[in-house]
């Protein structure tokens, strides 16, 4: 059966944020947390419980930031657009958010998944020159389906119960590229203090093309040709949870000036800034926004080895260290250019590649692990909120 279609705006109070001004100190280093969307990408639950910024009491009088109660639902409306969390005590946000507060008949963690499930569709309701943004209206307006609040109930523990499992998936990927990560500074080295004394090069000559991506927005497809974003990649690796598609016409428009070939890095620049992952065999891909295309010249450098070298160097906490004019949220591709890469001889680097195989084996089978509860679970989003959800086993 299929569930009513309810406006958000008649089952949830839809709120906005704001910033206190940031030369007032007496407005900052207080007791509330305070939210912004970079905050929400580092998440590995659905819930939020801290932040590193907090405002005053005063900051949050003295700005248009709400104070939201516990167990609210927090919508990034741009840069980017659908980032989720539900919040265990109270916040504020900046003004980056149109958060929900639910009423008595709606449960925010059914609200999370059913966002989470339509956030395509309203990231193409936003508008936008720079960047694109979902307004306060538009949220308000948007239609969900909107079972009784027992169904609700059931359909989320359900999801979250599948999400918990594509999370502890992803907790294991993390740490494979961990030991992968620490096998590379045993042998050699920290490459910005460089004790083992290797050649040491910038990146642009030891690749044979460092390409950023076009500075156009996709028009997504509903299938298609895989279109990467920042959120496909992880530390090392690929997650296509949030898959997206552009027709022939645009991969040709955004491959025009370099196609992507397997043994590639592709590395993000802005958002998430500094992670990477290597294109495999098979792999048909454009760029998105905000992302670089490297291709190692492999007489000079392996791409597991350049992989992990650049995950090492672009870190937050080195990445002013190496970068003169980058910061946190963005890398100029003069500074990417740039780069100082250690450069070892050509055999310790496959001396690595070789322990990096192994490593790579437990990776793809937590990767295939992870495709498949991704797909799992988004079907079952699917029918859970077309009303097609068997329920009677959760009851």
């Amino acid at each position: 059966m299929s569930w009513p279609m309810v406006k958000l705006g008649d089952c949830c109070e839809v709120v906005s944020g704001g910033t206190p001004k940031r030369e007032i100190g007496e407005y900052w280093d207080g007791s509330i947390y305070w939210v912004t969307p970079k905050d929400l990408s580092q998440l590995s639950s659905i819930y939020i419980d801290s932040t590193p910024e907090r405002i005053t009491d005063l900051g949050l009088k003295k700005s248009s930031a709400t104070l939201l109660p516990k167990h609210s639902l927090l919508f990034s409306s741009r840069a980017p657009i659908g980032h989720l969390a539900i919040t265990t005590t109270e916040m504020a946000t900046n003004q980056g958010f149109k958060s929900l507060i639910p009423k008595s008949q709606a449960d925010v963690k059914y609200l999370f998944f059913c966002l989470k499930y339509f956030r395509a569709e309203l990231e193409n309701l936003g508008n936008g020159a720079t960047f694109k943004e979902v307004s306060k209206k538009v949220v308000e307006n948007y239609q969900i389906p909107l079972p009784p609040l027992p169904i609700q109930k059931q359909i989320a523990a359900v999801l979250e119960k599948a999400d918990t499992l594509r999370q502890q998936c992803q907790q294991m990927e993390q740490e494979l590229n961990a030991l992968a990560q620490s096998v590379f500074l045993e042998m050699f080295g920290d490459p910005v203090r460089n004790p083992k004394s290797w050649q040491k090069k910038s990146l642009s000559t030891v690749t044979d093309r460092i390409i950023d991506c076009p500075h156009t927005t996709p028009q997504w497809t509903a299938d298609g040709i895989t279109c990467l974003r920042t959120t496909n990649l992880t530390y090392g690796g690929w997650n296509f949870a949030d898959h997206r598609f552009v027709d022939a016409e645009q991969y040709k428009e955004r491959t025009s000036r370099s196609e992507i070939e397997p043994g590639d890095i592709i590395l993000s620049r802005e958002g998430t800034v500094g992670v990477a992952a290597i294109v495999d065999v098979g792999m048909k891909l454009c760029l998105g926004q905000r992302l670089v295309q490297v291709r190692p010249n492999v007489i000079k450098i392996h791409s597991e080895f350049l992989l992990y070298q650049l995950l090492f160097l672009l870190t937050p906490e080195r990445l002013t260290q190496v970068m003169s004019g980058s910061t946190v949220k963005h890398l100029n591709m003069s500074d990417i250019r740039s780069l100082g890469v250690i450069v070892p001889p050509i055999e310790d680097q496959i001396q690595f590649k070789q322990v990096w195989t192994s490593i790579k084996s437990e990776l793809i089978k937590t990767e295939r692990q992870i495709s498949s509860l991704d797909e799992c679970f988004y079907s079952l989003m699917q029918r859970a909120f077309k009303g097609e959800l068997d329920l009677t086993t959760n009851a």
